[in-house]
């Protein structure tokens, strides 16, 4: 089902709004700052891309408000409650009340903050704004994509007359410290497809679309800003931290998209690439991409080099700015350093 984007928005390190994210990327820069918002004792690589001024109480439920609101404007729809919510997040509240509820529990205190769990800032911000049927989807870095999705299938269902999909995470001490175990972050930068690339850099943001069907915005005379024609959906079930290494789970995500959107991948000018900076999962984006490309030479950016993995929020913020680019009609800038190894061309 060919759906229409109304309304977008995004809020990373680089600034509020997608267009701050693009001029970042075109001019190669990054928003990384040397310590987080938070005490870094025992993290090797402290360095992330954090917002300045956010809220640390609650951080999750400002972001996500801030660009669901947004969004909902740019489209022109007033909130209620036939417009659906999804939102992607890895970790929810865990910054802030769940953090706050935890410290307690480890001194002896006993009671629980309200508010601390993941689905909570999707709950919150519908109430706060008056909106429908809501979703939280966490599927760990593929949470903000997934989440279109299912809005895909709420508005095929009749069971929205929009849907906003957004993503959001904020940077948390808990969470910066699990990826310091993992021995995932970069000593030095995150340098994707690179030869040298020995990791990521964490940041925290949030990004959303409004999502209808055609007919809705021409009634309205809304502006299109761009069709989702097909999504596609995979798990290859390999490893919990190491996908496979041929990216076949990936190729069929990205393959099972082309299919429902009946797009051959001839016709593909430009991809908007996860390009964590890890061995693996670089490795793996460049075996799927050369598998459904054919090996063709086709543009691809991503924006963890300049904002730090985002997690839940990636796709989300991903779409935003691909949107910007799109309306703009320029391609953020290709790595300038790719790994000699990997399977495809520039």
């Amino acid at each position: 089902m060919t759906l229409v984007i109304t309304g977008s928005a995004a809020w990373t390190a680089a600034g509020r709004g997608a267009s701050a994210l693009l001029e970042l990327l075109d001019r190669r820069g990054s928003a990384f700052s040397a310590l987080p918002p938070y005490a870094a004792e025992g993290l090797a690589t402290p360095s992330c891309a954090s917002i300045p001024g956010l809220d640390r109480q609650r951080p999750a439920e400002v972001l996500l408000e801030a660009v669901v609101g947004d969004a909902l404007a740019q489209a022109r729809i007033r909130p209620g409650p036939t417009v659906g919510l999804v939102v992607g997040t890895s970790s929810g509240n865990i910054c802030g009340p769940w953090e706050r509820w935890h410290r307690a529990q480890l001194r002896g205190e006993e009671g629980e903050e309200a508010g601390s769990w993941r689905q909570d800032p999707t709950r919150v911000v519908a109430e706060r704004l008056g909106l429908g049927r809501t979703c939280t989807v966490s599927v760990a870095c593929a949470s903000g994509t997934a989440g279109l999705a299912l809005a895909q299938g709420w508005l095929a269902d009749g069971l929205c007359s929009a849907v906003v999909v957004a993503g959001v995470d904020a940077l948390s001490l808990y969470v910066h410290a699990g990826f310091n175990g993992l021995g995932a972050l970069s000593t030095t930068h995150p340098r994707p497809f690179s030869a040298q690339r020995d990791g990521l850099f964490l940041g925290e943001g949030a990004g959303a679309c409004v999502l209808e069907a055609p007919a809705a915005a021409w009634a309205r005379d809304a502006e299109v800003l761009a069709e989702l024609r097909g999504t596609g959906l995979s798990a290859d079930g390999v490893h919990m931290t190491a996908p496979d290494r041929e990216g076949l789970g990936a190729a069929r995500a990205m393959q099972a998209a082309l299919d429902d959107a009946g797009v051959p991948a001839g016709q593909i000018d430009m991809v908007s690439c996860h390009a964590t900076g890890t061995r693996f999962n670089d490795g793996m984006e460049a075996h799927a991409l050369a598998r459904v490309l054919g090996g063709r030479s086709v543009g691809f950016f991503g924006v963890k080099q300049a904002v730090g993995h985002t997690l839940g929020a990636a796709g989300s913020i991903e779409t935003a700015v691909l949107l910007e680019a799109m309306q703009q009609g320029r391609q953020p800038p290709s790595p300038l350093d790719l790994d000699p190894d990997l399977p495809f061309t520039q």
